[in-house]
Order: structure tokens, then C-alpha cells, then sequence
């Protein structure tokens, strides 16, 4: 494994691969005349009542757009929102009323015509969120809550999701990144019926823990990351098939990041991913475009309000 400022590398089959940063300016050695010529535009701005704090990806659906907000809203506990690439908006669902979730902090994903997602509290009275689905007219459904637990006293479910769900196996897997049988997280699958098992329970000893994002499906095996624990306490990279979870790499704190809170992407063989310490805070994952990875950091740059970066594998 190697790690270049905040962004690591690991190899399927050695857990070690080579990588070289990108200058300041720069995109790897590729063509910027169209970047530098590129033009943006806002689309929307949000006032609070069509929802504020938007923190995952937008989702496309039949060309048009599909997000969550954290916040905002009718009940201020956040939104589905689609809005077209013109700019107009219509606010699906506001969360928050009654027995519904709150506060969405993952995206969207996609299965069967229908758009799925999670809440990191609300969902009855334990208030540890839910799993929702939500139509392309906005007609939501609540097809889980977390936190109230199954079976014996010792079988704790998960609690608090926090990451956008993936589809496997017809499936939706998430992550939890509190709960399960040792208050460390968890992986779960749950059906589009709302049908909900538990995968795996993390807080064992030199095991990860408090997965923060979501897991990575490649080959019939789920892949992902954990934001503690791990031999060093600075988090790990784990792989989970068939129930058995192997931990892949535990990160040291040192110059190969801390805190790993972004998605894991997979090209050629090799995950790639970012640490929130380490560098200049990427808290997201990195997007694979034409065999270039591009990410953003919460803080660097002149100014030190955040950056866009590319990065050659």
C-alpha cells in the first residue's frame, strides 16, 4: 500500500502499488486548453425551505437529476429533492414528520424504477434511522428502522446508517456506523420489501470500526473502509464475502492517512480511496473518468477552503 497526500493505493493482490501526485494546476499530464475553458453555472440555490446542506451525490434516473439534503425542509430534518439540468426543482419528500427518518446524509441508489436511501436518525422511537424508498413522484415509504434490535437481548441491530446503500445480488448493502452485536457498526442487506439481515458487527479487537462510508461490490465480494479501529485505532480497509470479513489494512496515522471516510473506487485491479488526516481533509471518495481519478478536499488550496484535484493512477 502507498499513500500520497491523503490518497492511498491498494493492490487485490499484494497490498502495495506505486502512484505519483498531480502538481498544483495541473491534470497529469492531460490536455487543460479544455479545462481552462470549461464554464460553470449554478442551478440552484438553496433556501432551507427546498432543503439546505446537501452532502451526497446527485444520482441521474431517466436524464434527470436526484439528490438528499442533510437539513431543511418542511420539518428542517432534510429532503429528496430532483431538480433538471435546466435548474428546476421540485422537492420530493421532507423528512421529519412523525415515524419517518431524519436527517439524510447519503445519497441515492437506483433499483427497479424505484430510489433508495438512508437517515441517520428518526424511524420510531429509538430514533437510529431508517432505510427508505422513494418513487419519481414522491410517494416515500419507510422500509426499515434501526436500533430496535431481533431476537435475544445480545442481538443488537445496527444503528445511525450514514453512507449511500449499493446494489448486490438484487440486494441493498449499507453500512451502519454505529450498533451492531458490538456497538462498533455493522454491514447490513436489506430487500426492496424491507426485508433486513444482518451481514457483520465490527468492534472486535484489532478489527475496524464506524464504517462511514459505504462498501465497494467487485467480483461477488464487498469491499470498504472504516473511519477507527484496526490494529493502529486509525481505521481499516476490510473485505467481507459470504459473512467472513478479512481485514485488509490497518493505516498507522502517519504518512499514509488516518480516518478513512470516502467511498472505495476499483480500476484495474487496485482500490483506491482518501483519509480524512493525512492531508487536506477529503472526507468523499474519488470518481473514475477516462483513467483519471478526481476528488476534492474540505480545506488546502491558497486559501485554504477546499480543492478540486486530479490524480493519475
Amino acid at each position: 500500500m502507498k499513500s500520497i497526500a491523503g490518497v492511498f493505493v491498494l493492490s487485490f493482490a499484494t497490498a502495495a502499488c506505486s502512484g505519483s501526485a498531480v502538481p498544483a494546476g495541473s491534470f497529469a499530464g492531460a490536455t487543460t486548453a479544455g479545462y481552462a475553458a470549461a464554464n460553470y453555472k449554478m442551478l440552484l440555490g438553496f433556501d432551507g425551505t427546498d432543503g439546505s446542506d446537501p452532502t451526497a451525490s446527485l444520482i441521474n434516473l431517466h436524464g434527470t437529476l436526484y439528490g438528499t439534503t442533510y437539513t431543511g425542509g418542511m420539518y428542517n430534518d432534510g429532503t429528496v429533492f430532483t431538480i433538471s439540468t435546466t435548474g428546476t426543482e421540485r422537492v420530493l419528500h421532507s423528512f421529519g414528520n412523525g415515524s419517518d427518518g431524519s436527517e439524510p446524509f447519503g445519497g441515492l441508489v437506483a433499483l427497479d424504477g424505484k430510489m433508495y436511501g438512508t437517515t441517520f436518525r428518526g424511524g420510531g422511537p429509538k430514533n437510529e434511522g431508517i432505510v427508505f424508498s422513494v418513487n419519481p413522484e414522491g410517494k416515500e415509504q419507510v422500509l426499515y428502522s434501526f436500533g430496535l434490535g431481533r431476537g435475544s437481548a445480545a442481538f443488537i441491530d445496527g444503528r445511525n446508517p450514514e453512507a449511500t446503500l449499493t446494489v448486490f445480488n438484487g440486494a441493498l448493502i449499507g453500512t451502519t456506523y454505529n450498533g451492531g452485536k458490538k456497538n462498533g457498526g455493522a454491514v447490513f442487506s436489506i430487500t426492496a420489501a424491507g426485508d433486513e439481515s444482518l451481514l457483520y458487527s465490527f468492534g472486535s479487537a484489532g478489527d475496524g470500526a464506524h464504517p462511514y462510508a459505504g462498501v465497494l461490490a467487485l467480483d461477488g465480494t464487498l469491499y470498504g473502509a472504516t473511519s477507527a479501529g484496526g490494529a493502529n485505532g486509525h481505521g481499516a480497509l476490510f473485505s467481507l464475502r459470504g459473512g467472513r470479513e478479512r481485514v485488509l489494512y490497518s493505516f498507522r496515522g502517519g504518512s499514509d492517512g488516518s480516518r478513512p471516510y470516502g467511498q472505495l473506487v476499483a480500476i484495474h485491479g487496485t482500490l483506491y480511496g482518501t483519509t480524512y488526516k493525512g492531508g487536506a481533509a477529503p472526507y468523499a471518495g474519488l470518481t473514475d473518468l477516462n483513467g483519471m481519478l478526481y476528488g476534492a478536499t474540505a480545506a488546502g488550496g491558497a486559501t485554504n477552503l477546499g480543492t478540486v484535484f486530479a490524480l493519475s493512477p
